[in-house]
């Protein structure tokens, strides 16, 4: 794929660099030929901003053209190179870390995303601790409610997970509750398959992401509970 700010050269003979078809076209693209060594030519796209995202572009040249030795194009040559699909960029609680048994699960996307979509491609399971395999589905998530706005987290959503959702768009996150809350020692796995829709270009996601992470034992809470009891007696 290519980058979002990247430019794209193409080499071409002078002569027929201008025919060079590239669908879809980008409004937020200029286009100019460049001269490059040994008579050559580059067709360069300069993206004033970015490329669009999860899009595949094609590329067209047209039979019949000559190259630098006059030798025609016997047929028309076509090249597809597409941009960044919709990525995971960030999930809390993250990678076998230990949380609470109603912690929300959050999905930072690197493009805004079509909620639904996304929940109808998680696959949600739960086995014991140390197992390195996801066991069989937990439930149906697409019931589970979901957490739209950053002030109906709860406070215990490390700092630096809620700078990154606010610097997000707003679209680019979803979160959700698991509905009834998970039991103590187990490890959660959340996988994500490929087909996730953007709401910034037409290609799905094309990669599987997994990811699992534990809950805390029950004696963690109570521990945690009799310090604070014990600091508040007076001496």
């Amino acid at each position: 794929h290519i980058p979002l700010n990247h430019f794209m050269n193409l080499h071409a003979n002078w002569s027929w660099a201008n025919k060079i078809r590239i669908e879809p076209s980008n409004p937020n693209c200029i286009w100019r030929i460049a001269e490059g060594i040994n008579h050559q030519y580059d067709l360069v796209g300069e993206p004033q901003g970015s490329w669009t995202p999860s899009t595949l572009y094609t590329i067209t040249i047209p039979a019949g053209v000559s190259s630098g030795l006059n030798e025609p194009l016997q047929k028309e040559f076509t090249l597809r190179v597409h941009t960044q699909c919709v990525q995971l960029v960030e999930m809390f609680p993250r990678q076998n870390e230990f949380q609470r048994f109603d912690t929300p699960i959050i999905l930072l996307f690197d493009q805004r995303i079509n909620p639904q979509s996304v929940i109808s491609h998680i696959k949600l399971s739960m086995t014991n601790w140390g197992n390195d395999k996801p066991g069989k589905p937990l439930q149906n998530i697409e019931s589970l409610p979901l957490i739209t706005t950053i002030s109906a987290l709860p406070n215990w959503v490390r700092p630096d997970f809620i700078h990154l959702l606010e610097r997000a768009k707003p679209e680019q996150w979803i979160a959700f509750k698991i509905v009834p809350p998970l039991v103590p020692k187990k490890k959660v796995w959340i996988t994500g398959l490929p087909g996730i829709v953007s709401l910034e270009g037409p290609l799905p996601s094309d990669a599987e992401f997994m990811s699992p992470w534990n809950t805390l034992p029950l004696f963690t809470a109570s521990v945690q509970l009799n310090r604070v009891q014990a600091s508040s007696i007076p001496k």
